[in-house]
């Protein structure tokens, strides 16, 4: 039986050592998300593009509404590319918004959205007069360099604070309470590529002054 046995344990590790170098080998293995950073700033009056009646593209003449820009100042090659991420805005532990990044670019020179982009959806108590399902009623996507198609540092991504809209009865960015009780909104991109990894996920919070 010797024999019999040797040639089962030498079979048994020869299948052994040849699924080790196919794992090794053949199966690939999922890059690590890249590092990204960011910075904030706060401008009092962000051009708002939420409304087309009020911002035709034609004159750019928009209303504007205070905001903070987070804007990409690191970024670890290689860029990641724009299908690959999914920007959520959580409020009041909920998915406020919830879409494809690319899908949430607005540029000056064009900024009405299409009849498919992403839409808001409930955030606690918070019902805006009138309702304001689109994504460019509360934030949007600007590349540095229109149609990249990847995260490139000087991107940013601007969210507006709640305020009434000039010429308009409605009021839009985000709810009030965003800012004034500290992590109660945040924004997170998730890169799709690398088994949803969390890119970023920020609080929105007015920056600190410099001192």
């Amino acid at each position: 039986m010797s024999p019999i046995i040797g040639t089962i344990l030498l079979v048994s590790l020869s299948l052994a050592l040849i699924t080790i170098l196919y794992l090794a080998v053949v199966v690939p293995v999922s890059p690590p998300a890249p590092y990204i950073g960011v910075s904030v700033a706060y401008s009092p009056h962000q051009p708002y593009y939420g409304d087309a009646g009020l911002c035709p593209p034609s004159t750019g003449a928009c209303p504007t509404l205070p905001a903070v820009i987070y804007t990409i100042s690191q970024l670890e090659a290689p860029a990641p590319s724009l299908s690959l991420i999914d920007l959520i805005f959580h409020c009041n532990n909920s998915a406020y918004l919830y879409g494809g990044l690319s899908a949430m670019t607005l540029t000056p020179s064009f900024p009405l959205p299409s009849p498919s982009s992403p839409q808001l959806a409930t955030c606690g108590s918070f019902d805006p007069s009138p309702p304001v399902p689109v994504f460019d009623q509360l934030l949007y996507y600007q590349p540095l360099h229109a149609g990249e198609g990847q995260l490139t540092p000087g991107d940013e991504i601007v969210v507006y604070l709640h305020a009434p809209v000039a010429g308009s009865p409605a009021y839009a960015g985000a709810p009030p309470w965003c800012v004034a009780e500290v992590g109660a909104c945040t924004l997170e991109l998730l890169y799709t590529g690398s088994s949803g990894a969390v890119l970023l996920n920020v609080p929105l919070e007015l920056p600190s002054p410099p001192s």
